[in-house]
């Protein structure tokens, strides 16, 4: 599989049309829909993606929110860079599964360098 090109998902089609002819007005109507109907027809491939980094985001809302008074500063600021770490890792895997096919990505977790360079920023 490394090495490989993965599966187009099913907006890579539609970004191949558009570059190839001239731009055309952007359907904001089909953006929201699809926004809703891709996750909504890729369901299980996305829970199963997703149910670790979103029960790992819940964790450490939950503990900082309950220990925040107690904790000295240097550890609000730690639970706030782990928090912010894992909503990365949740919002590029989310990305991966609408842009690649949704399947590939949920049965091998996968992070590289390209990722690194786009979470920073």
């Amino acid at each position: 599989m490394r090495g490989q090109r993965p599966r187009d998902g099913p907006l890579v089609s539609l970004f191949r049309q558009a570059s190839l002819g001239m731009a055309t007005r952007l359907q904001v109507g089909k953006v929201i829909l699809g926004a809703f109907l891709v996750p909504w027809w890729n369901r299980k491939a996305f829970a199963r993606a997703l149910v670790i980094p979103l029960l790992s985001i819940v964790a450490v809302n939950l503990s900082w929110y309950y220990a925040r008074d107690h904790l000295p500063s240097f550890s609000n600021w730690l639970l706030y860079i782990i928090y912010s770490g894992l909503y990365v890792i949740f919002a590029v895997t989310c990305h991966r599964l609408v842009l690649l096919d949704a399947r590939s990505v949920a049965a091998r977790p996968h992070w590289s360098w390209r990722e690194t360079k786009f979470s920073r920023g």
